[in-house]
């Protein structure tokens, strides 16, 4: 059997909604994990944007319910398909900075060894270790954010510290992240953006409230294939659509190779 491993860049905006009914202010939140409660992008969601995407490029319809799987009929129902494709887990998304540069990319260490677990349950080195991640590693000190390196004065308009105890843990972790960083708790101590958006076709009081992960956000998901090779992946330089509101932009991202193996 055949395993991927990839990174999912956002480009744009993303809203993949929960399609859930709340009474909070905002009308549609994002997908997120019931345990951790950080943004997800369902496998079924992935997995559909994929084979969209194929069904435009490959132009083999059989090709694409072998890797996809056959769509339901009124006679049969979907036949599963060589590919497997599970959760995308949030690695990181950017929050406001304020110093040498306007924004940039946090993480939690929740996150980072969910990451490591998850990866090397599938035989994937990503260079990362627990031992890194260890709480002796990252000392808060009344501070709500650890940044990578100098030059950022707070994140969120709160206070940071530089990461001293180096080690090359700091760049083993911006091979993952792909840029500086700054490590925080909790996600969930600082919510997702929200927009207001209106409704055009009622006269009055069609404003609504949606919730997004902001571009820039990193994902990561696995993929299994029982063929030889893993398929129907667009290449680093492609764009492609996942969640909803293409209309208005939102959703575009790419796919990043990181490791593959058997």
């Amino acid at each position: 059997m055949k395993k991927g491993l990839y990174y999912i860049d956002c480009i744009t905006n993303l809203h993949v909604g929960s399609g859930d009914i709340n009474y909070n202010i905002i009308d549609k939140e994002v997908e997120k994990d019931p345990i951790t409660e950080n943004p997800v992008i369902h496998a079924s969601g992935v997995k559909g944007a994929l084979r969209d995407w194929a069904k435009k490029r490959l132009s083999d319809d059989e090709k694409v319910s072998k890797i996809f799987g056959a769509p339901c009929t009124t006679d049969a129902s979907e036949t599963s398909g060589t590919q497997s494709y599970f959760n995308a887990q949030i690695i990181c998304r950017p929050m406001r900075a304020c110093g040498t540069a306007a924004s940039i990319k946090v993480t939690t260490l929740d996150a980072l060894r969910n990451f490591v677990n998850t990866t090397a349950a599938f035989g994937f080195d990503v260079g990362l270790t627990l031992e890194d991640l260890g709480n002796d590693n990252f000392v808060f000190d009344n501070c709500d954010f650890l940044v990578s390196g100098e030059g950022i004065l707070s994140v969120e308009g709160e206070k940071v510290k530089t990461i001293t105890n180096n080690n090359g843990v700091v760049q083993k972790i911006k091979a993952v992240i792909g840029d500086d960083f700054a490590i925080v708790k909790s996600f969930s101590d600082y919510d997702l953006p929200v927009i207001a958006r209106n409704n055009l076709q009622m006269k009055s009081g069609g404003l609504w409230y949606e919730q997004y992960v902001p571009y820039g956000s990193r994902f990561y998901i696995i993929i299994l294939s029982e063929s030889n090779e893993i398929e129907a992946i667009p290449e680093k330089e492609e764009v492609i659509q996942i969640g909803g509101n293409s209309s208005i932009g939102y959703g575009y991202c790419k796919f990043v190779e990181c490791q593959k193996g058997e």
